[in-house]
C-alpha cells in the first residue's frame, strides 16, 4: 500500500514526493492548531477564569484518546458526531424558519425575509466581503483532498 506521498515520488520525482509530504505537514499543522486556538478562545468566554494552555491540553487529551481507539470504536464515534452536526443544523434552519414566521421581536426589529432585501440589501457594503468569506469557507473545508 502506497502514501501519496510515495506516488507523488514515483510521477513527480524525490523532490515532488518531499515537498507534497512536508505541505501535507504543514497544512494540518496550522489546521490542528487553528482549530485549538478557537476552542481555547471559546471556552475562555465561558469560564475566563481558566488557564487557555489548560483548556487546549484538555482538547488535545480527548482528541489523542478518540485517536488511540480501535478503528471500529473511532467510525462509531465519527458516525455520532456526523449525526449531532446534521441534527444541529437541522434544528437551526426549522428554528430559524419558526422565528420568521412569528415574526420574531428583536431590539433591532422583527425577523422576517424582508431583512435580505432591507438595509441595502445582501451586499451593503459591496460584495468584497462576501468575496472575502471564501477564505474562510475554503479554509474549512480542508482535509485530504488539500493535496489536490
Amino acid at each position: 500500500f502506497n502514501s501519496f506521498v510515495d506516488i507523488a515520488n514515483e510521477y513527480l520525482g524525490p523532490f515532488g514526493g518531499f515537498v507534497i509530504g512536508w505541505t501535507y505537514w504543514v497544512c494540518w499543522i496550522v489546521s490542528s492548531m487553528s482549530d485549538l486556538t478557537a476552542m481555547g478562545q471559546y471556552f475562555a468566554y465561558w469560564y475566563p477564569q481558566v488557564p487557555h494552555w489548560l483548556t487546549v491540553l484538555f482538547i488535545v487529551l480527548i482528541l489523542i484518546s478518540f485517536n488511540l481507539l480501535g478503528a471500529r470504536l473511532f467510525g462509531e464515534l465519527e458516525f455520532w458526531f456526523s449525526i449531532i452536526k446534521v441534527v444541529t443544523i437541522i434544528t437551526m434552519v426549522i428554528v430559524g424558519l419558526v422565528l420568521i414566521f412569528l415574526s420574531f421581536k428583536t431590539e433591532y426589529g422583527h425577523a422576517s425575509f424582508g431583512n435580505l432585501i432591507h438595509h441595502g440589501g445582501m451586499f451593503p457594503h459591496g460584495v468584497a466581503g462576501f468575496l472575502m468569506s471564501f477564505q474562510i469557507a475554503v479554509y474549512s473545508f480542508i482535509g485530504i483532498e488539500l493535496i489536490g
